[in-house]
This record gives C-alpha cells, sequence and structure tokens, in this order.
C-alpha cells in the first residue's frame, strides 16, 4: 500500500537589505562568481532567467543552471536525450515553457518537466528537419509558432508533430524568402513578421504561406544596404534596420525607406538597441554612437577599435537597459560604460586589481537584467559580474591607485565631517585628507620634514573640528596639530616632561569639546584637559596609591560627556572612568571576570548615552549601564553581536545603534534586542574595522572605517527587502541517495507506477523533475528522505533564511538559517 504523506509547504525569510537612496559616489561594486564558485567555464556568452527564476548561462564547456548556491550544468553525453553541443550560444524560451538552446553544433529544446532535451539534426532534402546547424535567431510569434533562422533558411517548428518546414530561397519561387541566411527576425504589433537576411528584408504572408521582399538598394549600387545585421521596431512602429551601410529606417505601411549612412563614425552597423525613452544605441565597428530618431543626429560616445580577441563570430557588443533607465554597453577589450539617464552622463567601470569588487574583466560578452533588476556581465575568461542595487548597501571609498585625485590610502584611524559636509580622513602612514563629496576632490596634507609648519605625522589618530570651526589633529608621535586653514599651516602642541603644563604625551588618540569650551586630550601617556584659549595643559595620571585618580594611563578611543555634565572615559586595559570636573575625581568602572554585572571588558573603544543609559563597546562585547542606579547588562555573540569586538558604536533618529566589529556592522535594535549584521557581501570595505574609526556626521551620514577603506551610509536608506524570492524545491534523497529523473517508459504511460517515485533495480528514480512536482508519493517505507530547496533571488544568495513544516504532520515551523534542505523523517 502506499500513502501520500505530505504536500511541500516552504517559507523563505530574505533577510537582507536595500538602499532606497542612490548615490553616484562608488555606487557600483560588482560581485564575482567564477569557476571556483562551480561555473563550467569562465567565458560566458549567453545568459538568461527562466519563468521559474533560475538563471542560465551559456559557455563554450556547457549550459550552466544556477539556483543561487549552486550550478547544474548540461553538457552533451553518450545516453542520449542530452545537448546537441557543449558551446552556447543563445538561450530562448516559448510561451509553453521549453528552453530553446542553440550550440555550435545544432539547436536542443529542454524538457524542464522530465529533465531532458531532444536535440534536431538537418538531413539534405528533408522537408520535416531543421535545415542548418547553425542558429543565427529563434522568435515566438503572436500565433505561438517558433520561428528558427539559420545560415541556410528559415525554419517553423510545428509543435504538433515536433516537425520543421523549411522556408530557401529559390530563382522559381516569386514568394520565396530572399536569402538563406537570416540575421534577425520581429514582429511589429499588427502582426507582420520580419525575416532580415543578408541579401534584402522579407514580411512573412500567412495565408500565402509565402514572402514578399524589401530590398533598400539595387543590386550593384550599394549591394551591402541589403545585408542586414540588425533589426528592431520602435514604438511607433517604425522598422529600423542595421546594415552593412548604414541605418535604414523603413514605414512598412508606406512602403517608405531612408538610409543614414553619412551620420555616423562607420556605416557598419552591428547592433541595434532603442530603449524605453526611444533613444537608440547603435553599435558599430567603431564602438557605440547614441542616435535620435527625430533630430537624426549621432555622436560617437564609446570609440572601440576592434579587438583581435578570440570571440565567438556571433558575439556583438552587448546592450541592456535596467529597470532604473540606465543603459548598460559592453565592450570587446576596454570594460563596461553605464548611460546615467538621471545625470545625462556617461560612467566608465573597467578591471582594477587591486579591488576585488570591481569589474573581473574588461572582454564583455553578455549582459542580462534579471526580474528582480539585478544585472548580469558575462565575461570573456573571468567569470559573471552581478551588481544589484539592492544589495548595495553601504558605499565605500578607496584609492585608486589609477587616479591622480585618490584617497591616499586605505588604513583608516579616525574620521570627521566638517560644518561644510567635507570629510577629513586620517590614515595609519598618509596623513590626513579632505575629501569633498560633492566635487569629489581630495586634498592631502603630509609631514615635511623640512616644513615645522606642516603636519606633525603621517599617522594621524584622530580628527576634531571645534565649535569656532577650527581642525584639530592628534597624532601617533607628533602629538597635537591645529591647522589654518587660510594658510595650510599647523600648530604643534607636543609634550615637555618638564612643563607639566603641556600635554602629557604625543601619541593622541581622542579629541572632545565639552559644552564649557574646554578640551579633553586622550593619550597613550594619560588624559588632558585643555584650554585652547591659553593653549595650557591640565594632566591627569593614574596613581596607583590613589582610587581616585583614572584607572589608566592609556586613554584609547572614547570620552564622552553626558547629559548631567560628567566626562566619561574609555581605557585601554584599565576599563571605563567616570569623571566629575567639579571635584575631578574618577569613578572606576572595571570587569570582573567572576561577576557578569560588571562591564565586559576593561578595553574600552566607544560610549553613547541613549534613553537613561550609557552604553560601551568594548574588546569582550557591548555593555549598558544604567543611570539611575548603575546597573550593568551586557550584550555578546550569544546575543546576536556578529563578533565580541566592538570598535565603533554610533546611534540613528530610529532608536537603532550601529556597530562595527571585528566581522562588520551590526545595527541593534536595542528596545527589542535584535541585532542585524552585515558583511563584506553588502559592500564594506572589510569584515575587520579599526578603533576609533567611526563618526556620525550633522548631516546624519555614519561613517566607519578600517584596514581596506571607508564606508558611509544613511541609516534611513537601509530598509527590508521588499522582494519576496521564489523558492523551487531541487533535489529530492531517499535514504541519503540523490533520486535522478528517469523517463520510465515515458511513450506509454499507462505501464507506469501511479506514483512520482519510481523503484527500478532496486533504484529509485523520479517520474519528473522535483521543481516541477507538486506533490509526492511515498511508500511507508521510504521514510527516510529530505529535500532540497532554493531561494531564486540573487542580490546576496547567502542571506537567504529557510523555515520548513510538514503540513498536517507539525504545527511549528522549522528555522533552518541559510541551510537549504530538510525534512528529514
Amino acid at each position: 500500500m502506499r500513502l501520500r504523506i505530505f504536500t511541500f509547504l516552504v517559507l523563505s525569510i530574505n533577510l537582507f537589505f536595500i538602499t532606497n537612496a542612490y548615490s553616484q559616489d562608488n555606487s557600483v561594486s560588482f560581485r564575482r562568481i567564477t569557476i571556483d564558485d562551480g561555473l563550467s567555464l569562465s567565458s560566458i556568452y549567453c545568459i538568461f532567467q527562466d519563468s521559474h527564476g533560475f538563471m542560465w548561462f551559456g559557455t563554450e564547456d556547457g549550459l550552466n543552471r544556477y539556483d543561487g548556491k549552486e550550478f547544474v550544468i548540461y553538457r552533451p553525453d553518450l545516453r542520449g536525450n542530452s545537448l546537441k553541443g557543449k558551446w552556447i550560444e543563445s538561450i530562448f524560451e516559448d510561451s509553453k515553457k521549453r528552453l530553446w538552446v542553440t550550440t555550435q553544433n545544432g539547436l536542443s529544446v529542454f524538457d524542464a518537466v522530465h529533465n531532458h532535451f531532444h536535440s534536431f539534426d538537418p538531413t539534405e532534402n528533408y522537408d520535416g528537419i531543421i535545415s542548418s546547424n547553425v542558429i543565427n535567431k529563434i522568435f515566438e510569434d503572436s500565433h505561438g509558432d517558433i520561428w528558427v533562422g539559420t545560415s541556410d533558411g528559415l525554419n517553423r517548428y510545428h509543435p504538433k508533430s515536433g516537425n520543421f518546414h523549411s522556408y530557401k530561397t529559390t530563382n522559381s519561387n516569386s514568394g520565396a524568402i530572399s536569402d538563406n541566411y537570416i540575421t534577425d527576425i520581429c514582429e511589429d504589433k499588427s502582426g507582420n513578421l520580419f525575416i532580415s537576411t543578408i541579401n534584402g528584408l522579407n514580411v512573412y504572408r500567412r495565408k500565402r504561406d509565402d514572402f514578399s521582399k524589401i530590398f533598400f538598394s539595387k543590386t550593384g549600387t550599394s549591394p551591402n544596404q541589403n545585408s542586414i545585421t540588425d533589426m528592431e521596431i520602435d514604438a511607433d512602429g517604425i522598422i529600423w534596420c542595421g546594415t552593412s551601410a548604414g541605418l535604414v529606417q523603413l514605414n512598412f505601411k508606406t512602403k517608405h525607406f531612408k538610409t543614414f549612412n553619412t551620420i555616423f563614425k562607420s556605416n557598419q552597423i552591428e547592433s541595434v538597441f532603442i530603449d524605453s525613452k526611444n533613444t537608440f544605441w547603435i553599435g558599430t565597428s567603431l564602438g557605440f554612437e547614441k542616435f535620435n530618431p527625430y533630430t537624426k543626429k549621432s555622436e560617437l560616445i564609446i570609440n572601440e577599435i576592434q579587438e583581435t580577441l578570440s570571440l565567438s563570430d556571433k558575439v556583438r557588443r552587448p546592450v541592456a537597459e535596467d529597470t532604473y533607465g540606465d543603459i548598460w554597453l559592453g565592450t570587446n577589450g576596454i570594460g563596461l560604460f553605464r548611460y546615467n539617464r538621471k545625470l545625462d552622463s556617461l560612467e566608465h567601470f573597467s578591471n582594477d586589481e587591486f579591488n576585488n569588487n570591481s569589474l573581473s574583466e574588461n572582454g564583455i560578452n553578455s549582459i542580462y537584467v534579471d526580474n528582480n533588476g539585478a544585472i548580469w556581465f558575462g565575461t570573456f575568461g573571468a567569470g559573471l559580474n552581478v551588481f544589484d542595487r539592492f544589495s548595495r548597501k553601504f558605499e565605500i571609498l578607496r584609492k585608486d591607485p589609477l587616479a591622480k585625485n585618490s584617497l591616499p590610502s586605505n588604513f583608516i584611524w579616525t574620521i570627521f565631517e566638517d560644518d561644510k559636509e567635507r570629510v577629513w580622513i586620517g590614515t595609519n602612514d598618509c596623513g590626513v585628507t579632505c575629501w569633498n563629496r560633492k566635487t569629489g576632490d581630495f586634498t592631502t596634507y603630509t609631514n615635511n620634514s623640512h616644513d615645522n609648519s606642516s603636519l606633525a605625522h603621517n599617522c594621524v589618530r584622530k580628527v576634531f573640528q571645534d565649535t569656532e570651526g577650527n581642525m584639530w589633529f592628534g597624532t601617533n608621535g607628533g602629538g597635537l596639530d591645529k591647522l589654518d586653514l587660510e594658510t595650510g599651516k599647523f600648530k604643534h602642541f607636543v609634550q615637555d616632561k618638564n612643563d607639566p603644563t603641556t600635554i602629557s604625551g604625543n601619541s593622541v588618540r581622542v579629541i572632545t569639546q565639552v559644552k564649557s569650551g574646554e578640551f579633553y586630550i586622550g593619550t597613550s601617556s594619560g588624559l588632558n584637559r585643555f584650554n585652547s584659549k591659553t593653549g595650557k595643559f591640565r594632566q591627569y595620571l593614574h596613581d596607583d596609591n590613589n582610587d581616585n585618580s583614572i584607572s589608566h594611563n592609556f586613554v584609547y578611543s572614547a570620552i564622552f560627556e553626558d547629559s548631567k555634565g560628567k566626562i566619561w572615559i574609555g581605557t585601554y586595559g584599565g576599563g571605563l572612568n567616570l569623571f566629575d570636573p567639579k571635584t575631578e575625581n574618577f569613578v572606576r568602572f572595571k570587569n570582573n571576570v567572576k561577576d557578569s554585572t560588571t562591564i565586559s571588558s576593561n578595553k574600552v573603544f566607544a560610549i553613547v548615552e541613549r534613553d537613561g543609559h550609557i552604553w560601551i563597546g568594548t574588546n569582550d562585547g557591548l555593555s549598558s549601564i544604567n543611570l539611575n542606579n548603575y546597573e550593568i547588562r551586557r550584550y555578546t555573540k550569544k546575543d546576536g553581536l556578529p563578533s565580541n569586538v566592538v570598535y565603533g558604536l554610533l546611534d540613528d533618529n530610529a532608536g537603532s545603534f550601529w556597530l562595527s566589529t571585528n566581522f562588520g556592522i551590526s545595527r541593534f535594535d536595542y528596545k527589542n534586542l535584535k541585532f542585524r549584521n552585515f558583511d563584506v557581501h553588502d559592500g564594506l570595505q572589510s569584515k575587520e574595522f579599526n578603533g576609533g574609526a567611526f563618526h556620525r556626521g550633522k548631516s546624519g551620514m555614519l561613517y566607519f572605517a578600517g584596514v581596506q577603506g571607508l564606508n558611509y551610509f544613511r541609516p534611513e536608506n537601509i530598509i527590508n527587502n521588499p522582494l519576496a524570492p521564489k523558492v523551487a524545491m531541487t533535489h529530492l534523497r531517499i535514504f541519503n541517495k540523490e533520486v535522478e529523473v528517469k523517463n520510465y517508459d515515458i511513450n506509454n504511460p499507462q505501464n507506469n507506477q501511479p506514483s512520482d517515485i519510481i523503484l527500478k533495480n532496486n533504484v529509485y528514480y523520479l517520474s519528473k523533475s522535483i521543481t516541477h512536482s507538486d506533490e509526492l508519493v511515498l511508500s511507508y517505507t521510504e521514510k527516510v528522505f529530505s529535500l532540497e530547496f532554493g531561494a531564486l533571488h540573487y542580490a546576496i544568495p547567502t542571506k537567504n533564511k529557510f523555515m520548513y513544516r510538514l503540513k498536517n504532520f507539525e504545527t511549528d515551523w522549522n528555522l533552518v538559517g541559510n541551510r537549504s534542505f530538510g525534512l528529514p523523517v
């Protein structure tokens, strides 16, 4: 007896985020997918997303199906029902959800339900067979007919018979097609089917089952004008043909045509792309030209001399329009271009060997925009690149080694946004840089050993602007510096061991100005109270014999004035101190490893006050101190932190904290005690950040930096992703063995077992793909089974989270995180 035991019910919780603001500063970051991730080969010639949500990639070594986690690779094999060839050139899905795949060896159609291919072989002088293995175009018309254009004839596929009817040129038939080499097929809104060839344009007459011909030039005058390379129909129904001798405009109703062969830098038209605004992007032998069909004016926007790359002959410069209306243009060797419609500007992206988020290769074979707006780029020899605005949460600033005007170093210790929204960045060994975000300009100040008025030291650990607009810099060995913005000269405040009114040490880590106007300066050799008008310092040093002294001399990166005017000082090794400016006494809060009611670590990096609590980031987690009763609570990885090392701590206007750690950035909803963690997949400069390298600007921008650059963002722009991914079953295992599809007696279905599970020779098979099965019927003996599933959303696949339950068997959902398998019984 067989028993139907369950139906599928799986939820995917998508926990990555999107930004709803779009910035031009470093706004494009590419995620790379290579053979190391499972691709069969590194050159990608075509990209397609099917109606189920799977991504398909054509390479020289097979067809690749991708679900965001793994690749399934299809190649020709000796068992039959396989691909015609392994070099994949194009992929097309018809209205019946069949995938038509063209290869260098011919045409195959994929039956996804039964997971097999049917291939077609040409046979000379036999009408029911496709006319050629060289496929140039596949098109489905409004009647549901599939048309296949080849290098030796046009073919119409009859789904009922599974046969082709071929159309070829002949001198004896005036209704024959004008040439056997088909270059393109398209249909207008009236149902007119147009077939372009290397010798004229053809219009299919359905009632007569033949063709009328249109030639743009007489034989012998300009024969190249009849050689059509590409064809598009605009919003007004006008047909545009790219030819070997220019661009031709055809009004089919009036039969009037006009040739444009003097406005382009090259008349060798390779491709025609019409975007949603009816702007034309013309690919020529010299690059790309932007053409306005109303003014009849064109401009060369990308000048590309033909590269001698060993690309397939059918690889054209690809063009695509994304969901924002921006146009992406690929080249054969000089990278990728984006026309930003909003700014009316052209941006260039190319490979940067120092940046793993740059384009992986400058030769672009294919571009594809998926259903969720992500843009896929197939390269020549370096795999796939994916750009998704939804996965780009944190803007990033890095050194550009090829630019003269750039950030000088990626190793950053401190950030400050001044009153003009310029960002000051202190680096480890290249001084301090002022970055104007509006203009993109950088001004860098460094030490000059021959100029005493230059920056005191090239390692800058703290930048600060006082209430009067003066810029102050804490250096690692050169003391405290003040910059005269008009002259560009620095005034130095350094330690004099014989003068206690000077700064206590030359390694300055933190600078803060309190409401009284006084400064508190933290160094590795004590705390200082500084009067900027007199230039005098009051030193506070640790005294082993005085419990009211500061607990440790190393004041690392945290000095904070609370709402009651008291000063909190974080030390590196001595815990937290509460300083009363009136009594000049310190109250110490230190960690006791045996007491969980003490602060989590004696190394304190950051301090913030919110809702009657002081919050501190430490070397071993986050701690809060209740200002009413000084009760302390700790938060660690057990509570959801990505790392216990909390370097930076900033609050936003929405009731959340933002923390930089040794394993990315975390957003902490302290009211609901929930953490949301971000990593390098979200655009972070690295998983590692630096102590002291965090700042909240008056503009509302938050800044965090580390060893590989600077991240900046507006917290309100990071919101939950509203795009729910499709969930698909990808694998079934019974007794821990993969159950494959086997078309058992497919031509005689009455002999099949009445179950989707087939047992033959003690081996289990599926009668159809698990992806296309609505339910499974299992025997009680087949009780050890598991299912694998995927969420077909590709922004950050590793952040998809899954829950499942067996309906009518259990009431609670099983949360399995990003593990994509479950349902064991």
